[in-house]
């Protein structure tokens, strides 16, 4: 199964940019913490569902792609459905749901070249069907679905967002935050070392208005 961390799951390595951004929240007066983040600081081979992960090595590879160090759906949920009998099929884009005796889930084949015509789209029955597909994904499937006759809210597309509504780029700091990420070579150690993509949270929620510098 799929068992949630008994411990909190954030970086406590220090790095340069922990510290900088820990500065910069002390000169605001913000709150700052450090987030839970889904990256593996447990396994250093097969985890609890059977995959084989890699302890972080804190190359700071998180945005281009981070094999085996992040905790996400390709390591646990997705096995462990598989585990217990979920037939799992790529190369299929789902197009829309629509309502008839049981759920009809249209789809096409990802690079077949029928999404070049108007035609129809192969099809599968269910009684339930979830849509799970990201918060745009979700968003693109149920507005097509709409459009196909399913009766949904009219709020489907509106007020969600993505992972981070701004994002702040640095550049010939002062302080010097080693940042950039290693790919596949060794990293030095901390705190040099680059670091996982997100280690620290200025919270300004409670703030009239957003911090400038």
């Amino acid at each position: 199964m799929v068992r949630i961390c008994s411990k909190r799951n954030h970086c406590q390595t220090i790095f340069s940019s922990i510290n900088l951004v820990h500065f910069k929240s002390q000169r605001k007066r913000s709150n700052f913490y450090r987030p839970n983040i889904n990256v593996n600081f447990e396994y250093d081979g097969p985890n609890h569902v059977g995959v084989v992960q890699i302890l972080r090595n804190y190359a700071c590879d998180c945005c281009s792609g981070c094999n085996n160090h992040e905790n996400t759906l390709l390591m646990n949920y997705l096995p462990d459905a598989h585990n217990h009998g979920a037939e799992i099929f790529t190369g299929a884009k789902v197009k829309y749901v629509e309502k008839k005796d049981k759920m009809d889930c249209s789809f096409e084949i990802t690079g077949s070249g029928t999404e070049k015509f108007n035609t129809n789209t192969a099809f599968v029955f269910a009684d339930i069907v979830i849509v799970s597909a990201g918060t745009l994904g979700t968003a693109e499937i149920m507005l097509r679905s709409k459009a196909n006759g399913l009766k949904i809210s009219d709020r489907i597309g509106h007020h969600f967002s993505g992972n981070g509504d701004v994002l702040g780029f640095g550049y010939n700091t002062d302080t010097e935050i080693n940042d950039v990420g290693y790919g596949d070579k060794t990293p030095p150690p901390a705190p040099v070392a680059p670091g996982p993509c997100i280690t620290g949270i200025i919270d300004l929620r409670n703030t009239p208005e957003l911090m400038t510098e």
